[in-house]
């Protein structure tokens, strides 16, 4: 949760917007359009992971990543950026 947050503030960080507007960009974040129960069941973790990475209480473990995916799909995207780190299942990357 702390490195989807964190991928997020870094790609507001590039653009020069909001979180808001980097979230809700289309076609940005699939969680945005599939809340799942599970997330829901887990809001209160979700909250403090957001909270924590808006006040600066976790360092970038995903090394200013701007973009990430599963490691179960392959983006067309991917093969213009360097990955920047391997967080359990997800690969996250930066532009070149």
């Amino acid at each position: 949760m702390h490195a989807v947050a964190l991928v997020t503030m870094n790609r507001a960080k590039q653009r020069h917007k909001s979180i808001c507007e980097v979230v809700y960009e289309p076609k940005q974040f699939s969680w945005t359009a599939n809340v799942t129960s599970d997330m829901l069941d887990n809001i209160d973790d979700v909250r403090k992971a957001a909270a924590n990475v808006m006040t600066g209480n976790v360092s970038d473990i995903t090394n200013g990543a701007t973009h990430y995916h599963a490691n179960y799909v392959s983006p067309l995207w991917a093969d213009n950026m360097n990955r920047v780190a391997v967080i359990g299942k997800h690969h996250f990357y930066r532009k070149q």
